[in-house]
């Protein structure tokens, strides 16, 4: 595994530990990865996708 995948999944691991709520890491994981340009849906389009998934 390259250094900078193990140094990723180190870092979302310990984001998901520490937040109380799936919103909150969401968040942290998406200030990240917008940092390295990468846009990730906000979180309440996910949730819904989610929804009319079980449904």
């Amino acid at each position: 595994m390259a250094y900078e995948t193990k140094v990723l999944m180190m870092a979302i691991g310990d984001i998901i530990s520490s937040s109380k709520t799936t919103e909150e890491a969401y968040k942290r994981v998406a200030k990240i990865a917008n940092a390295e340009g990468v846009i990730l849906e906000p979180f309440k389009i996910k949730e819904k996708k989610k929804t009319e998934k079980e449904g």
